[in-house]
């Protein structure tokens, strides 16, 4: 069964993630974190994850060609603005190809990683 590991602080919480999947965690599995110290974006670019974020990562297993795993960041893109505009009233933006954005800042950012076995 899926859990949720949560921590005031972490330097990554893609790396957990994947450490937590390279030892068998099931699909769902979620990484939290009030604060993250070494996160990262697209490009392996600094990501700032002051307090006061949602910082988080989950563990996947889907059943796609890994050719074509870059489409699930597009599909997450839509699914994560569709559920702010739902549930928060709030109409956000989708800059190619990984960026949520409101009126003209960033808010968030989706990062896909793959790994083969």
């Amino acid at each position: 069964m899926p859990g949720i590991h949560r921590f005031k602080r972490i330097g990554s919480t893609q790396e957990r993630a994947k450490l937590l999947a390279e030892q068998g965690a099931p699909e769902g599995t979620i990484v939290r974190a009030d604060r993250q110290t070494r996160g990262r974006g697209r490009f392996k670019r600094r990501w700032e994850s002051p307090e006061g974020g949602l910082w988080f990562s989950m563990v996947l297993y889907p059943a796609i060609d890994p050719a074509r795993a870059w489409q699930l960041t597009m599909v997450c893109a839509v699914a994560l603005a569709a559920g702010i505009r739902k549930g928060a009233g709030i109409r956000v933006g989708l800059k190619w190809p990984n960026d949520i954005v409101y009126k003209t800042k960033k808010v968030g950012g989706i990062l896909t990683e793959t790994s083969a076995a």
